[in-house]
């Protein structure tokens, strides 16, 4: 930013940009909560359905993986999602304030 008009122009730029970013984190926040519940559904099944036969929760957590791998790849990339939305929501809330403490620098003649 070389001069006080690009940092008002983008203190005017970066709430649209959050918004947008939060908008992404919701709907990543429901693409978790979907592959989830999608997981569950699915070891439900499998359970109601007798296909997992183990004695105990770690056997049957064995024999259910090969059958929801599937499932568990998408609550993984959904997880990788989220990450990556929050990671770009921060970075955009830092650069707000950091533009912020410029424009006051700037217009108190001290920058």
């Amino acid at each position: 930013m070389k001069n006080i008009n690009d940092v008002i122009n983008r203190l005017n730029e970066l709430p649209a940009q959050i918004e947008e970013v939060e908008r992404t984190f919701f709907a990543a926040l429901r693409g978790l909560d979907s592959a989830k519940r999608a997981l569950f559904e699915r070891e439900a099944e499998l359970v109601l359905n007798k296909k997992v036969k183990g004695r105990n929760e770690k056997e049957r957590a064995s024999e259910m993986y090969p059958q929801t791998k599937q499932e568990y790849r998408e609550v993984v990339l959904a997880e990788i999602k989220l990450d990556a939305s929050k990671a770009d929501y921060y970075r955009l809330k830092r650069e707000f304030e950091s533009v912020k403490v410029i424009a006051n620098l700037l217009i108190s003649g001290r920058g």
